[in-house]
């Protein structure tokens, strides 16, 4: 019978080094739609927490980011965060990540940004912005790259790849091989654990029962119950006929339509009053293959100037009329309404 298989899940032991609730509650909007693709919850969260540095607070219940994080260690992968800024913008103090100057006016001003992002991920994501992303009123833009090349614990043998019907429709290169992995039984999926060599990262695959069963699973499945599954996968091994398919997906995310991006923020660390986040891109990358899997993720963050502060009186309210000069209040009053 076949199957559809679902890679839900590329990580380190916990959802991407950050609280899990992001991770995941991340992963269900961007992966709504019934079509392959690959996302980045790590490079996503590591982009809105140069804003949160910055002061952006209202990113708090979103990200779950605290005052104090436990900075990730990464073995087997690597990643790195850049802020540019716009003319006149200054960052704090003891800023946690690098800062360039950037001049957002100028047409090749993404080109700058995409170079950093190139050489972040060994050149597989060369274009994440583009011009119409950087708009002279930009103030900056807050740009995390994600980059891993792993080699599989227990390679697959190309001798053993063929092509094999995929659910609905088309076919796909199957590996396949015989071994012992991590394995989690549920009444409505099951999920494989593939261990990289260095030993840190797995790659688990989630595969619902039913082959149209994914909706279902993916509503079922929550940070308290994976974090159960991922126990019980660090401990309970099986002898297991694997076949994975062989794939290579690019995805581009809007997420500031996706997300629930409070707005305004503001960002007193850098010098900006009242604000919004104009555009959150992601770009990412991932192949898998017999050898192992390299994959690639960049999102950006980018910051407009400073909006005007809102002032509606639309309420009861008190008002006097006054000499700067000298001080002097010289009339008074509150307005309820005509």
């Amino acid at each position: 019978m076949r199957k559809w298989v679902a890679a839900l899940a590329l990580a380190t032991a916990t959802w991407a080094a950050g609280p899990g609730d992001f991770a995941w509650d991340s992963t269900k909007r961007v992966t709504e739609q019934e079509s392959s693709l690959v996302y980045s919850p790590f490079s996503a969260r590591s982009a809105l927490k140069l804003l949160y540095d910055g002061g952006a607070t209202q990113l708090t219940s979103m990200c779950g980011f605290q005052a104090r994080e436990e900075a990730v260690q990464p073995i087997g992968w690597q990643s790195a965060q850049a802020v540019f800024l716009g003319t006149g913008v200054t960052a704090p103090a003891n800023y946690p990540a690098g800062v360039r100057s950037l001049d957002f006016t100028k047409p090749t001003a993404c080109n700058e940004i995409n170079d950093w992002v190139s050489r972040e991920t060994a050149g597989h994501i060369q274009a994440l912005v583009s011009r119409q992303d950087l708009p002279s009123s930009t103030a900056l833009a807050a740009v995390s790259a994600i980059y891993l090349k792993a080699s599989w614990l227990s390679p697959f043998d190309p001798k053993n790849t063929h092509s094999q019907a995929f659910f609905p429709k088309g076919e796909v290169q199957m590996m396949s091989q015989s071994n012992t992995f991590g394995l989690f039984h549920d009444s409505e999926f099951t999920t494989v654990e593939l261990p990289y060599r260095d030993g840190q990262l797995v790659f688990d695959c989630c595969l619902p029962v039913r082959e149209d069963g994914l909706a279902a699973v993916r509503q079922k499945l929550n940070p308290d119950s994976l974090e159960t599954m991922w126990g019980v996968l660090a401990q309970q091994r099986a002898q297991v006929q694997l076949s994975l398919p062989k794939f290579h997906l690019q995805s581009r995310h809007n997420l500031a339509k996706t997300l629930s991006i409070p707005e305004p923020i503001t960002l007193p660390g850098f010098n900006i009053g009242n604000t919004r986040i104009d555009v959150l891109v992601q770009q990412a990358d991932l192949e898998v293959d017999e050898t192992g899997t390299v994959a690639s993720a960049a999102t950006t963050a980018v910051v407009s100037r400073s909006l005007p502060e809102s002032f509606v009186a639309d309420h009861p309210f008190l008002f006097w009329i006054r000499d700067v000069a000298s001080g002097t209040v010289l009339f008074s009053g509150q307005f309820c309404g005509n």
